[in-house]
């Protein structure tokens, strides 16, 4: 047979024209084959050591179930392949953070919390230069702690809660004093004792001939202001005069203190008044305490002693209700200290207005309320409303054929016609109406001695006209048995 020359066969042939093993390494073209071409995998027996190399896969072609357990070592690995979506959670432990690696970028705000840090962790250098406020050291800072050098800082409002003790050193910069308790600066002292001249202290100041000094022992000391009247105990004092100080030897007395050569400033402790007297120049005059206060209105000094003068408080000086009950002594108001008016109903206790209280002809008709007097009423022919006279009676004790039915509660009123007299006011025959129980007008009853049956008698001369059967008596009173 005779073949024909071919010159193209692209796709001529076919799988079942290749023998076995008739494909070799040789005859593909690299990058050929994909992973779609390998049945079920293929086993790493088959592929030759450096054969697969990057130009052999194609994209994509290996799948993570193609790469053996720990099969990608760190060389394998393209910088900055592994990212954060490479990372399973929890993956990344401390031994897989090299020291030093995480720095202040890598921690969030506000992350980094009291747990996190380790004791003693925080040291002088961490903390930022006047950080630590007041209101961050718990109860306070002792001084002991303080570094060398180191500066207190106190605010207006701070207060020393201890003693303050300097150990020897200066306390510096010192406002000067203005309020009692304020320390004082040396040139401030300096300043205020400038000028004086502390003496020893005397016994005593001689003013008049009564100080006797007899028995006085070596060192005793006497300021002398009346030099003209030492009494005859301090002997004969040569060259002695008004404000000297003289001082005993045991025997007798030397001026101690010329006032006259030394000048003023002289300053010297008076033990029998317990004050110190400084010489002026003209004369010894308390210093210090209250030597330069004047007492006021209403106020007395004595010494170094203010008090309220008697008297001294008046109203201007009292707040308002400043004087409460308990401020009042008992039986302290009178009468005049009750302005007019000043006592009504609500401060009467109940049953305070006695009898006794009561000024005579002080109840008047306006007084008495609506239906409080009741009219006593009498027995038989014997009565005590309505009566008219038997006959006229003109006379000085006559009776009045008028009796009372009932003792009265109170005072006992008699109506005639229409005027009205007031029985037994004085309890005499003075009166123009009064009672008697003995039958012959000549022993007046007090009203609250009345008892039932008195007859009633009157006089009336004093009553000043003549009853006759035309006139109408009758008694107005409150029975003790209404």
């Amino acid at each position: 047979m005779r073949l024909k020359q071919l010159t193209d066969i692209t796709g001529g042939i076919i799988t079942s024209m290749l023998a076995d093993d008739a494909v070799t390494d040789a005859k593909i073209v690299d990058g050929t084959i994909s992973a779609a071409k390998l049945a079920g995998g293929i086993g790493g027996s088959l592929i030759s050591a450096g054969a697969i190399s990057s130009a052999h896969l194609a994209a994509d072609a290996v799948e993570a179930a193609a790469i053996a357990d720990g099969a990608v070592g760190t060389a394998a690995l393209a910088a900055d392949a592994v990212n954060g979506s490479k990372l399973a959670d929890d993956a990344v432990n401390s031994e897989h953070i090299a020291d030093g690696a995480i720095d202040t970028v890598h921690i969030a705000d506000a992350n980094v919390t009291t747990a996190k840090l380790a004791d003693d962790a925080v040291t002088d250098a961490k903390i930022l230069d006047s950080t630590i406020s007041a209101a961050k050291l718990a109860g306070g800072i002792g001084l002991s702690l303080l570094s060398d050098g180191a500066k207190v800082m106190l605010d207006d409002a701070a207060v020393l809660q201890a003693d303050l003790d300097a150990n020897g050193f200066t306390v510096s910069g010192l406002a000067a004093p203005s309020n009692a308790t304020d320390a004082a600066t040396k040139g401030y002292v300096d300043s205020a004792l400038a000028g004086l001249d502390f003496q020893p202290d005397v016994l005593d100041v001689q003013e008049d001939a009564t100080l006797n000094v007899t028995g006085h022992s070596d060192g005793d000391r006497y300021l002398i202001t009346a030099s003209g009247a030492l009494h005859a105990s301090f002997g004969t004092i040569t060259g002695v005069g008004d404000g000297d100080i003289v001082e005993s030897n045991g025997t007798t007395f030397d001026i101690a203190y010329d006032v006259s050569a030394q000048g003023e400033g002289a300053l010297v402790w008076d033990r029998d008044s317990n004050q110190w007297m400084r010489w002026d120049g003209t004369s010894w005059d308390q210093f210090g305490g209250l030597s330069g206060v004047t007492a006021g209105t209403g106020l007395t000094k004595v010494g170094d002693t203010i008090s309220i003068a008697d008297g001294g408080v008046d109203t201007t000086q009292l707040a308002a209700d400043a004087v409460d009950g308990t401020k009042i002594a008992d039986d302290a108001i009178d009468s005049e200290h009750i302005a007019a008016g000043a006592i009504d109903p609500e401060h009467l206790a109940a049953s305070a207005v006695e009898t006794a209280k009561i000024a005579d002809d002080a109840v008047t008709a306006a007084k008495l309320a609506a239906g409080i007097v009741s009219i006593g009423m009498g027995v038989g022919d014997s009565g005590d409303i309505g009566k008219a006279p038997a006959g006229t009676y003109n006379g000085a004790s006559v009776e009045t054929n008028v009796d009372i039915a009932a003792a009265p509660l109170g005072r006992v009123w008699v109506k005639v016609n229409d005027a009205i007299y007031e029985a037994g006011v004085t309890g005499t025959t003075a009166d123009p109406f009064w009672f008697d129980a003995t039958g012959d007008g000549s022993t007046p009853s007090a009203w609250n001695s009345i008892v039932a049956g008195d007859k009633l008698y009157v006089d009336t001369n004093v009553l000043g006209f003549t009853l006759d059967t035309s006139d109408e008596i009758s008694l107005i009173y409150t029975p003790k048995n209404s």
